[in-house]
């Protein structure tokens, strides 16, 4: 990964959860997630922010943020460019998410 100049608009986006009738266990709904991507494109942005505060990275687990940045990055497959959260108030986690996503 290289970095880049950043410019345009880049929405933070939020992250569809489904609704379970569990409030602990509910998962993301990549399906909304996929059609909100679609729709931001569609509306001329020139990247998006995924899984910022605005995406409830606080409340995903490590393994469902991984999977929504995985699976965001190829429904996006290059049609524009994509930031990531990868922070963590532990430096340890910080740079070990940093590594994987």
């Amino acid at each position: 990964m290289t970095a880049k100049n950043i410019s345009g608009c880049y929405p933070a986006l939020v992250t569809p959860i489904k609704d379970t009738g569990n409030a602990i266990d509910n998962p993301v709904n990549q399906e909304a997630m996929n059609m909100l991507i679609d729709h931001v494109i569609k509306g001329g942005v020139d990247g998006i922010l995924i899984a910022g505060c605005t995406g409830h990275s606080c409340t995903l687990t490590w393994e469902e943020q991984t999977s929504l940045i995985k699976n965001s990055l190829e429904h996006v497959s290059g049609k524009v460019s994509v930031i990531t959260r990868d922070g963590s108030n532990c430096t340890r986690e910080a740079i070990d998410a940093a590594k994987k996503n």
